[in-house]
């Protein structure tokens, strides 16, 4: 393996003897101008080839991908696309770490309690490559700093609370108006759900059938149904323990980290053009328990009329789940 690494380094420094990688912002693209630093990149991240060509591995450390919040969706999957070699981040996340992340967020233990999510990433991927470039935003994301949040990416990750739609919203729009991919991913139960949006294709607000005017606790059913439409996490939640008002959902560690394995793969298709993600319409919802797969396309997203009628029945069903009280003691 290292006799390849070396050709292949020795055939870079050839074609790259001249500069940089052509980049546009300098601040969070990998460099590798250097033969050493080709070759201590292609050393560290060696057991991916042979499912990735080493020009693959290569084009993976020049890709740029804004992350939308870093806890359970998010941090894992900046750990996974770290692990995969993606040279540049953007981290946005006004969070610190709390003792009830440690459940599902492998960035969080008695060391990083009351520490800033963004800034425990940063350290996390650097010290894995040191050549990544990340730029943080700990302030979060809203209407004034989206493009920056957004400026000059490959990519957008789908990290943020499942209670935060209105971000959400405001994220997935902006990004399809400049052109950019996103992917959402997230554990309900213990299934995974997810699906993408490609320029040119649905929009968020076509697919969710959502605007300006939707409230938003029926902006957060539209997007769970939409998310799921099969519902195979049905009976897998436990009502009780969900609350709107205080922003609190169960999440367990086995559906997050193959969610972010999921993201890792779908990101992976999409930058390198290894194989088709079907975009929205088109979800998939995988329950881990019993492996069922179901792949939806809803050619007029909420729209149809056979998603009206999930909506109307999740409407009256979720009632509780939205509204839910503190659970028991027991």
């Amino acid at each position: 393996m290292n006799v390849y690494i070396s050709l292949f380094v020795s055939a870079l420094t050839l074609i790259y003897s001249t500069g940089s990688w052509s980049v546009t912002d300098s601040e969070c693209r990998l460099h590798l101008t250097e033969a050493e630093e080709v070759q201590s990149y292609l050393a560290d991240f060696s057991r991916n080839l042979g499912i990735v060509t080493p020009q693959q591995q290569l084009d993976l450390s020049r890709k740029r991908i804004a992350i939308a919040g870093v806890g359970g969706i998010g941090g894992e999957a900046l750990e996974t696309l770290s692990e995969m070699g993606v040279g540049g981040f953007v981290l946005a996340d006004p969070d610190h770490f709390e003792r009830h992340n440690k459940n599902k967020q492998s960035a969080a233990n008695d060391k990083t309690i009351g520490r800033l999510k963004v800034d425990v990433g940063e350290e996390d991927v650097k010290a894995r490559n040191a050549f990544t470039k990340v730029k943080t935003m700990p302030e979060g994301i809203n209407a004034n700093n989206i493009d920056e949040f957004l400026s000059d990416v490959d990519l957008v990750v789908d990290g943020m609370d499942v209670f935060n739609m209105a971000t959400r919203r405001l994220v997935f729009n902006r990004a399809m108006e400049l052109g950019i991919p996103v992917v959402t991913v997230g554990p309900l139960g213990r299934t995974v759900a997810g699906l993408s949006f490609k320029p040119g294709g649905m929009t968020y607000d076509d697919y969710f059938d959502v605007n300006d005017q939707t409230p938003e606790q029926e902006h957060l059913i539209h997007f769970l149904v939409g998310l799921a439409p099969k519902y195979l996490h049905k009976g897998q939640i436990i009502k009780d323990y969900v609350d709107y008002h205080r922003q609190q959902a169960p999440a367990y560690a086995t559906a997050t980290k193959v969610a972010a394995g999921h993201i890792g793969e779908m990101v992976s298709a999409i930058l390198l053009n290894t194989h088709e993600v079907l975009p929205a319409p088109w979800s998939f919802q995988y329950d881990i328990t019993s492996q069922r797969v179901r792949r939806v396309r809803l050619l007029f997203g909420n729209r149809g009329p056979l998603q009206r009628v999930r909506l109307a029945l999740a409407k009256r069903e979720w009632r509780a789940f939205i509204e839910s009280k503190e659970p028991e003691v027991r």
